[in-house]
């Protein structure tokens, strides 16, 4: 096996392996099939242009951030992370890309949520100024935590307390959506607000609704749908499909349209086609705290010393401590797969 793989001109590689960038821009959408898999973050072997430092800190480089980015690895994998999701770039607020504030919560005073959707107390306790709350899963696998408000704790999704602090607070009869369909996801960026018929609409396309053929109550079959779409491809009437299938010429609208059995054969999502990409990056660390060859890659990345039992597989690149240096390697155009 091998790891799919993003080469970046320093200091951009490096201020992801930093946790500071968590977003990647490009012209080009990310294939589907990387949404939320692991990749690796190659550093190019160019060298770093002082026009860098300006285009990211135009008021002055701080000194701890030029120390360890102009000293930076070159043609060298530098971090792995998790492609959260990927969305035109005209759906950011620019501040995203170097995020790392926190906004308060109105609702639970002295309470914020940062980037990342995680919610930190600003109380003092035993001792420590701020703290980031303990998490559980619903059985739907949204994210909760246990503030304290007026005295007493309560039990509140993660979701709802990122947007009401992000985004502004929740307007009358709208839902929170996850924009990737993860539920756990709770990252500002993969939230809005929608009706609840567009929520419902989200959980169908991302598969994870009681819709379609999975519904107790479905009425058309796979073959029922491939026989509509033929028909509206020819030219036939709706209310002569629904008349054929027995069904009333709503039903078929909704067909048609993606809203009762998922998006339709022919639908294709080119918004931000013409502009750029957003590469949500998520669940980042340097290869000096995961070593890419040992993390999801496989036992392809892994070596077998002679005699020794399957119990001893190892990292060929940290002999199984799993804290490499960068690992150097040759990057390329575009994703390119790296094989340890």
């Amino acid at each position: 096996m091998s790891l799919p793989t993003l080469t970046l001109h320093q200091p951009y590689a490096s201020l992801i392996a930093e946790g500071v960038k968590t977003i990647e821009t490009r012209s080009w959408k990310a294939p589907d099939a990387l949404i939320g898999e692991v990749i690796g973050i190659h550093a190019a072997a160019r060298k770093m242009m002082m026009g860098d430092f300006h285009t990211i800190w135009p008021d002055g480089v701080p000194v701890n951030m030029f120390d360890r980015c102009f000293n930076a690895p070159l043609g060298a994998i530098v971090a792995t992370a998790r492609l959260a999701a990927c969305v035109p770039i005209g759906h950011l607020p620019a501040e995203f890309v170097f995020g790392t504030e926190k906004y308060p919560i109105p609702s639970c005073p002295g309470y914020e949520v940062d980037f990342h959707g995680d919610v930190w107390s600003t109380v003092p306790w035993r001792g420590t100024a701020e703290r980031v709350l303990a998490t559980q899963f619903d059985r739907d696998g949204y994210v909760k935590v246990r503030p304290s408000r007026d005295e007493r704790e309560v039990n509140l999704t993660v979701h709802r307390l990122v947007a009401e602090a992000w985004i502004g607070p929740r307007p009358d009869g709208k839902q929170v959506r996850h924009v990737d369909g993860d539920p756990s996801n709770n990252a500002p960026w993969n939230l809005r607000y929608g009706t609840p018929s567009e929520n419902a609409i989200d959980k169908v396309r991302h598969g994870r609704g009681p819709l379609g053929h999975s519904h107790h109550k479905a009425k058309l079959s796979p073959g029922d749908l491939i026989d509509i779409f033929a028909g509206r491809d020819l030219g036939e009437p709706v209310r002569s499909i629904a008349k054929r299938h027995g069904v009333s010429h709503k039903a078929i609208q909704r067909v048609l349209t993606g809203q009762s059995y998922g998006p339709p054969p022919a639908a294709v999502d080119d918004s931000g086609a013409q502009g750029r990409w957003a590469w949500m990056l998520g669940d980042i660390k340097p290869t000096t705290e995961r070593c890419p060859a040992c993390w999801g890659v496989g036992l392809s990345g892994f070596s077998l010393p002679p005699g020794a039992p399957m119990s001893v597989l190892r990292c060929r690149t940290c002999e199984g401590v799993g804290t490499c240096a960068p690992v150097p390697a040759k990057g390329r155009q575009k994703v390119w797969r790296w094989t340890p």
